[in-house]
C-alpha cells in the first residue's frame, strides 16, 4: 500500500513506490472541484496509484485530469492505465510530448534503450486515447476549478517536452526534474539522461524558476522543498560542475573521458552521503545515465558550431 503524506494546504503525496522502494517517485493529488493528479509513477507502479487514489475517496468519475511534467517513464508510464480507471479525467501534457502518449512505440524504444537491464522496473505505457489529451505549451493555463489553476512554463534541460507548473493560489511550483535529484535525507544530484539534456536550457528554466519566487519546490524525486532559493542555487551549481567537466573530459579522451571526469569533479557518493539515499540511487542507476546524456549533449553542441551558415 502506498504512503500518502500531506504536503501543504490542498496537496497530498502519493509514494508511487518505484520497484518497492519507498521515497523514490511520487504523484501529487490536487484538491479541488475535480481533484487533479500530477504524474503517475511508471506503470509498475499504477496499481499503487489507482489504489491510493480510491483510498482517498476518488471515485472513477471524481477525477478531473492527470498533468504530467514530462514523459519519462518514471513519471508517465502509468498515465494509460490511471486514465483508464478514471475515464472522465483527461491527460495534460506538453505538446511536444502529447503525439507519444497515443503512439508510444518510439517512446518505449528510447526509453528502453536509456534504462538498459533495468527496463522491467519500469514496465512500459498503455496507449492513451487521443481524444482524452490536451496539449499546452508556454503560456496555457490549467484549470484546477473554484479559480484555482497552475500556468505552464516551458522547462527544458532536463527534456525538451519537460514544463514547470505554477500554482495560482499558494505561489508552489511543481519542477519536475528542472532541480535533479534530492531523495529523501540525501543532498540535489543532477539527473541528466540522453537525449536531449542542454545545460544552457537547464540553467535558463532555473532561472525563470527563481524569478517566480516560489513559496515551495515540489519534486518528483522526491517531495516539497521548502527553500526554494538556495535549492535552485545549488541544483544549478552541480548541473555546471558536471557539464565542464564533461567537456574537459571529452577534451582529453573523447567519450570515454567524460564519466571519468564528472566522477572526479562531483562523485555521486561524496555528494549523497545517507546510506538510505546512496541506495536509492544504486537502485535506479540514474548517476550512470548522466554520461551518455552529457556524451549526447556535447556531440549536438559540436555538431551545431560546424553548421555552415546558409
Amino acid at each position: 500500500m502506498a504512503d500518502v503524506m500531506d504536503a501543504g494546504p490542498g496537496i497530498t503525496i502519493i509514494d508511487t513506490l518505484l520497484g518497492g522502494h519507498t521515497g523514490m517517485t511520487a504523484a501529487y493529488l490536487m484538491e479541488g472541484d475535480g481533484p487533479t493528479l500530477v504524474e503517475t509513477g511508471s506503470q509498475t507502479s499504477a496499481d499503487v496509484v489507482i489504489d491510493a487514489l480510491r483510498n482517498l475517496g476518488i471515485g472513477p468519475n471524481d477525477l478531473r485530469q492527470i498533468v504530467l511534467t514530462h514523459i519519462h517513464l518514471d513519471h508517465c508510464g502509468g498515465v494509460g492505465d490511471v486514465a483508464a480507471a478514471f475515464p472522465s479525467a483527461t491527460v495534460v501534457v506538453h505538446r511536444r510530448g502529447a503525439k507519444h502518449l497515443a503512439e508510444p512505440e518510439r517512446l518505449l524504444e528510447s526509453s528502453f534503450a536509456v534504462y538498459g537491464d533495468l527496463a522491467p522496473l519500469y514496465g512500459g505505457l498503455t496507449p492513451v486515447p487521443k481524444e482524452r489529451i490536451v496539449a499546452v505549451e508556454e503560456g496555457s493555463r490549467i484549470d484546477l476549478g473554484g479559480g484555482h489553476f497552475f500556468d505552464v512554463m516551458d522547462a527544458p534541460g532536463h527534456a525538451r517536452h519537460q514544463m514547470a507548473l505554477i500554482d495560482s493560489d499558494h505561489g508552489r511550483i511543481f519542477t519536475g526534474d528542472a532541480l535533479g535529484v534530492r531523495f529523501p535525507g540525501s543532498e540535489i544530484y543532477p539527473t541528466v539522461p540522453p537525449p536531449d539534456f542542454d545545460i544552457d536550457m537547464a540553467l535558463t528554466t532555473l532561472a525563470r524558476i527563481a524569478e517566480r519566487k516560489a513559496t515551495k519546490l515540489l519534486l518528483p524525486h522526491f517531495g516539497p522543498i521548502d527553500d526554494p532559493e538556495t535549492a535552485i542555487e545549488v541544483a544549478g551549481e552541480r548541473q555546471r560542475i558536471i557539464s565542464e567537466a564533461a567537456l574537459e573530459g571529452w577534451s582529453e579522451a573523447g567519450e570515454h573521458g567524460v564519466a571519468a571526469a564528472v566522477d572526479r569533479r562531483l562523485p555521486m557518493e561524496a555528494v549523497i552521503t545517507d546510506e538510505p539515499g546512496r541506495a536509492r540511487w544504486r537502485a535506479v542507476l540514474w548517476a550512470d545515465n548522466n554520461p551518455p546524456g552529457l556524451v549526447e549533449w556535447i556531440k549536438l553542441r559540436e555538431a551545431r558550431s560546424t553548421e555552415q551558415p546558409r
